[in-house]
């Protein structure tokens, strides 16, 4: 209660785990819990859902309680009025439209009656894309969160599937400033399955039930039997273990037995007290359960073990199915079965499983279905299985899989086995399709590997391993990932279709490039295929493979020959009218040509890449083009970058992609710290960091956040080390380019120049396109040191490099100006400061600009006070540092200022025209490329 009040108080949201043995209370606490909460004046959106122990569970199908609820749908009901509901449901609680279409078509893919594939931006229509689901089922509860707080209570998340607990996380993390209280109630294996459940999670809180002590359960019981003899309470509190469930099953048993009768809210004993003196009663619960199940007519039993094999809950006409008995004679008996309290009827109007009949607990019907017999599991096991075929809906995919699998699983020989794994596999499919599409993929993955456990052909299996690989990528876990893509190329190895064996190498060899990080391996392997299938080059094969190679060669910075593999591939691709193999070709070659001094030609393609990406859903292009193109804004336009990377951010939180938006936030954090964003970008490196894990891609965050640091004069080198000590063992050398950039960064504002220089030099040689951020690093601290020689080489270094971009070039002026400065050239130094700063400010650079102001107070401490201009630079320059809290720079200024002779200076604007002329976006560079 609690945690309920302080969610709707503080308007955040919050999971209480609820964790405890069977038969412990957690079901009565949750109960308990309902009826408190209905007591209250304010309304309250209650949504509950349980989880069906189905193999590895039935797709969010509490979710799908939960939203059939609110919805106003039973289980049983047909699509017209699923749809019709739906939309109801979605007019009410989500005004926007546009926003209610992306909402209505994902509910209805939860449902199993709706939902295609879409775009990334999702929103525009009905199409819905898969990785969009968790975004937009969390809408709809937020919506309604925006008006009362929400709670929310998952039941039996012991059996969830893995996607419903990875939408709990998602939920709690990106709904965290709505009113939404989630309760999740499990024993204790979830904790098994996961155990970091709610480890680093904000506002979680965990509650363990334990055994109740002898005292409480002596109290239980007095509740239950007013009067009950003390040896038989004793032998019930001994044999109970504190499960307060055992008590009330010893109750039914003796209810069940006559011994006890109704009394009110209470029970007492049908004859003499002394009769139960001497109770004898099971050791353990299941026992107790068992006894009580053993206390049935054959046919009820046999009954109750049909039950047992549909589920939790099941209704009336699966258990025909099920039983081979007529719908209609069964109501009477399931109605006895409910006064003995072994069932019981869902009335509830508002319920989804309303007209369902359930297991009093979950226990029961566990008890029930392990005195099965494995001939008797199996025929009942194909009976549910037909039925759920026969009811034609995809929300039960993992249902209908489970029952073959554990079919096949209880075969009596291995023709029997065959025949069933035939029909396991076709089921297995549809549910990984079907989990795969609401974004559970984890569990998507697992049922496609238990395919490959009831599948035999070579081909077929590859298939298997490569859609496996796929969606572990998608997951970013590494190692099934190597395996499945490895397990691909052995598979397809094992058959005689050369082209798909070819695709399955290039596979194997991009997964070691794009999981370990290691285009060198990668590199050798696509060569070796190379080797073996260059006379399939006119193929899409030979595409695959030509891809491959031009994307290792990228990885090792080797432009030259990234390119002409790239343009050696593209003219193939357009022929076979290959779309993701174009559009993946353009952005390659967008790259080569922005890394070998054509970089208009190179942000043209970039572009359209980007464009053909978005037009054809071509996700990884789309990402890899928007990373691109905000790496280029870091010294082309920061202030577009800082918005493309927002813009992705966003688009990530609508996706619900953790994938999607980290890949943004590092080229992001530089835009941020140019433009004097510093604020955002500490709030963005904090709330990554807190989701850190073992990805190498994590080494960025910590470089971008020692960055910011050493730049607010903070010490930066437990990041850089960490970063250090993470790269170990990759090759892909721009990692080890931004750790030096780094390092340079840290030692410019601690005074170590010599230290910056050559780090800052070292960074772009390693890697070029480190070039435009690293090298005017090395030349600021050549200038602070007074070193006109070696500023002059790293400006011509950085000309050389023939990178091309607003703000470079007016990085350039700026550092011709310093030149000219230390040369003794004042004029020319003032009027080219001036011009820069104007550049920096035109494109809204405000810590460039103060950067430069420090750099013109450094160099030319003569002329500060004598140049209007500069004076009103240098004052705005100090504005901007101190609300940065850019200590390293405000301390350099304020030293230049008070130094002697600062101000006395005999340069004047009126020595020329030359400080006050206007700046262009795009200053004159000593060299141009071709």
């Amino acid at each position: 209660k609690d945690q309920f009040h302080a969610t709707g108080r503080e308007g955040k949201s919050r999971l209480v785990s609820v964790i405890g043995p069977a038969g412990i209370g957690k079901t009565r606490l949750a109960w308990e819990f309902l009826k408190y909460v209905d007591g209250l004046v304010e309304n309250v959106w209650w949504h509950a859902g349980r989880s069906p122990a189905y193999g590895d569970g039935i797709t969010f199908w509490a979710l799908g309680e939960m939203v059939r609820s609110r919805a106003g749908l039973a289980e049983t009901d047909d699509e017209a009025t699923t749809r019709e509901r739906v939309a109801a449901a979605v007019r009410q609680h989500v005004p926007d439209e546009a926003e209610g279409r992306w909402v209505e078509a994902a509910l209805l893919a939860l449902l199993g009656v709706g939902g295609t594939a879409g775009g990334v931006g999702g929103s525009g229509g009905a199409a819905i894309g898969s990785d969009q689901m968790f975004a937009a089922w969390r809408t709809f509860f937020e919506r309604l969160a925006a008006t009362s707080p929400v709670v929310m209570v998952f039941e039996d998340s012991h059996h969830a599937d893995a996607g419903l607990l990875d939408f709990i996380d998602h939920l709690v993390e990106w709904s965290r400033a709505f009113p939404i209280t989630v309760i999740t109630l499990a024993r204790p294996e979830l904790l098994e399955r996961r155990p970091d459940w709610g480890a680093g999670k904000r506002a979680f809180t965990s509650i363990h039930l334990e055994p109740l002590p002898p005292a409480d359960m002596e109290r239980l019981l007095a509740g239950l039997v007013p009067g009950l003899p003390k040896p038989a309470v004793a032998r019930i509190v001994d044999r109970a273990d504190g499960i307060p469930l055992y008590a009330v099953e010893t109750v039914r048993m003796l209810l069940a037995q006559g011994r006890l009768v109704n009394d009110g809210d209470a029970y007492r004993p049908a004859g003499n007290l002394g009769e139960l003196d001497d109770l004898a009663v099971p050791e353990t619960l299941t026992a107790l359960i068992a006894a009580r199940l053993d206390g049935l007519d054959t046919a009820d039993r046999a009954l109750i073990e049909d039950a047992a094999v549909l589920g939790q809950s099941f209704t009336v006409a699966g258990l025909a199915a099920v039983s081979g008995q007529p719908a209609e004679a069964l109501e009477a008996r399931l109605k006895a079965l409910v006064r003995r309290e072994l069932l019981v009827l869902d009335a509830d109007p508002r319920s989804p499983e309303r007209g369902q009949y359930a297991f009093v607990q979950a226990l029961i019907r566990e008890v029930a279905y392990n005195t099965l017999s494995r001939k008797d599991r199996k025929v009942r096991h194909l009976a549910a299985a037909r039925h759920f075929e026969s009811l034609a809906t995809d929300e039960l995919a993992a249902g209908l899989a489970g029952h073959y699998l554990a079919a096949q699983r209880l075969a009596a020989d291995d023709a029997e086995a065959n025949a069933l794994a035939a029909q396991a596999r076709l089921a297995l499919r549809g549910a990984a399709e079907r989990a795969e599409a609401l974004a559970s993929l984890e569990q998507a993955r697992r049922f496609l590997e238990q395919a490959l456990d009831v599948t035999t052909e070579p081909a077929e299996r590859a298939e298997l391993h490569e859609r496996a690989y796929a969606i572990a990528v998608q997951e970013l876990e590494a190692e099934p990932a190597l395996r499945h893509a490895e397990a691909a190329e052995a598979e397809r190895r094992r058959t005689t279709d050369r082209e798909a064996t070819a695709i399955a190498g290039s596979l194997h060899a991009q997964a070691i490039n794009l999981v370990l990080g290691d285009p060198a391996a990668s590199l050798d392997m696509a060569k070796r295929l190379w080797e073996e299938f260059s006379d399939l080059e006119q193929t899409r094969a030979g595409v695959e493979v030509m891809t491959t190679i031009a994307r290792a060669y990228t990885g090792l910075a080797d432009t030259e020959n990234g390119l002409a593999w790239t343009e050696r591939c593209l003219p193939i691709a357009e022929r076979l009218g290959d779309l993701p193999a174009i559009a993946r070709a353009i952005q390659r070659r967008g790259l080569g040509l922005l890394n070998t001094g054509r970089p208009r030609e190179g942000i043209i393609l970039l572009r359209g890449a980007h464009q053909l990406a978005l037009a054809n859903d071509i996700r990884d292009v789309e990402l890899g083009c928007r990373i691109l193109l905000t790496f280029y804004d870091q010294w082309g336009d920061p202030a577009e970058g800082i918005a493309l990377s927002r813009e992705g951010l966003e688009i990530g939180r609508r996706l619900g992609s953790r994938s999607y938006g980290f890949q943004v936030v590092g080229n992001g954090v530089i835009c941020a710290l140019r433009v004097g964003e510093w604020d955002w970008a500490a709030a963005i490196l904090e709330e990554w960091l807190q989701l850190e894990t073992e990805d190498r891609l994590w080494t960025e965050f910590r470089i971008d956040r020692a960055l910011l640091n050493a730049l607010r004069g903070a010490d930066a080198s437990d990041d850089i080390e960490a970063a250090a000590r993470r790269r170990v063992g990759i090759t892909d050398p721009q990692f080890e380019s931004y750790e030096l950039f780094a390092r340079a960064v840290a030692n410019l504002t601690s005074g170590d120049l010599s230290a910056a220089i050559e780090q800052a030099e070292q960074a772009a040689r390693i890697t070029n396109y480190f070039a435009p951020l690293a090298l005017p690093v090395a030349a600021r601290a050549a200038l602070w040191q007074g070193d006109g020689a070696t500023a002059r080489r790293v400006l011509d270094a950085l000309i050389e490099a023939s990178y091309w971009g607003p703000a470079l070039a007016a990085d350039e002026v700026r550092l011709r100006a310093g030149v000219a400065a230390v040369e003794g050239r004042s004029h020319e130094a003032l009027a080219g400061f001036l011009e820069a700063l104007r550049a920096h400010a035109g494109l809204g650079l405000a810590f460039e600009e103060a950067a430069g102001a420090v750099d013109l107070a450094l160099l030319l401490p003569g002329v500060v006070r004598e140049s209007a201009a500069a004076a009103a630079a240098i004052g705005a320059a100090r504005e901007t540092l101190t609300r940065l809290g850019a200590a390293p720079f405000l301390a350099r200024l304020e030293a230049a200022m008070a130094a002697p002779g600062a101000g006395s200076g005999a340069v004047r604007d009126s020595a020329g025209e030359a400080p006050e002329r206007a700046v262009t976006r795009e200053p004159a560079r000593a060299k141009t490329s071709s």
